[in-house]
């Protein structure tokens, strides 16, 4: 009984001296996961970008089918009407949803999918995981627009 009374009274004091949560700063980083559960980020300025949004259904229908457990982290300095659309999406393949309220300085990401596993993945920003999907995407648009031009202009 004498050992349980010491651990509990070390936990107490743990929590009263400061932060109770591992690593802190790495939480805070990025949107209070931890980097070996990161699947994709999306940083802050990039979220805000309609080609990222119009492809983040496509996005995590990929990643639907190569992980499990998987949850979506927000950051809440986004708009209002940024984090829903993201929030919708991840709504309509019923994968859970947070929106995390930290300061802009602690977080350079404006979007975070992460597992409740380690992972160790490499290369998990949107544009180095899926250029091809992404750009893609911006050719058919300058297509669109080179061939109006073209026969605006004959």
């Amino acid at each position: 009984m004498r050992g349980m009374d010491t651990n509990i009274n070390d936990r107490l004091e743990r929590s009263a001296l400061g932060e109770g949560r591992f690593n802190p700063d790495e939480q805070k980083k990025y949107l209070n996961t931890f980097r070996e559960r990161i699947i994709l980020t999306i940083n802050f300025e990039d979220a805000k970008k309609k080609e990222v949004i119009d492809n983040f259904d496509p996005v995590l229908s990929d990643i639907e089918g190569k992980y499990d457990n998987i949850a979506v982290k927000i950051n809440g300095n986004l708009s209002d009407s940024i984090s829903m659309k993201y929030k919708k999406i991840a709504k309509d393949h019923n994968i859970p949803a947070t929106i995390i309220s930290t300061p802009l300085t602690a977080s350079r990401f404006g979007v975070i999918v992460h597992s409740n596993i380690a992972l160790n993945a490499d290369h998990f920003d949107i544009y180095e995981r899926y250029t091809n999907l992404l750009k893609a995407k911006e050719i058919i648009k300058k297509k669109k627009k080179e061939g109006f031009l073209k026969r605006l202009f004959k």
